[in-house]
């Protein structure tokens, strides 16, 4: 096998596209946080819950808002770190990046059972939730084998 090139190290190449998504994602998730935090608080939104038009299920409702809304705030906050580990080049970046998305997708389905408990009538693979199915697996599909086997990773991240 023939030694990398000597090169090989630095933000470049598709750690760039991994670099653009570090910045781009807190403030994805800071205007998400905006939203939830708007209906959460905003008072006509709880006269409109879905307990009073589904009984029993709509109960999860409110617990399962509070909790989306600390994930939201939870995940900015990891987000940042990230970004400022990534900027650092610090070790311990792609194993909490892996970790990040991990939870993230765990997330998501708990999220969508959560809800589809909640809403049992609606359609589980309506467009929006099967963008939002993409949106929290492509990521792991792709950047947690490239964090793992990418020399051009194993060499960059060394603070």
């Amino acid at each position: 096998m023939s030694k990398p090139a000597p090169d090989l190290q630095g933000l470049q190449g598709w750690l760039i596209v991994v670099g653009l998504s570090m910045v781009i994602e807190p403030v994805h998730i800071a205007t998400i946080f905006q939203e939830l935090s708007n209906n959460v608080f905003h008072p006509e939104s709880w006269l409109h819950r879905p307990d009073r038009d589904f009984g029993y299920s709509g109960i999860l409702w409110e617990p399962l808002t509070y909790v989306e809304l600390a994930f939201a705030f939870a995940s900015f906050w990891g987000r940042v770190v990230l970004l400022l580990m990534f900027l650092g080049k610090k070790r311990a970046f792609p194993q909490l990046f892996i970790e990040l998305h991990i939870v993230s997708l765990v997330f998501f389905f708990f999220d969508r059972s959560v809800l589809y408990g909640i809403f049992p009538s609606r359609p589980l693979m309506q467009p929006y939730n099967i963008f939002l199915f993409l949106q929290a697996v492509l990521p792991v599909l792709i950047w947690i084998p490239y964090m793992q086997r990418s020399e051009l990773v194993k060499r960059t991240f060394v603070e």
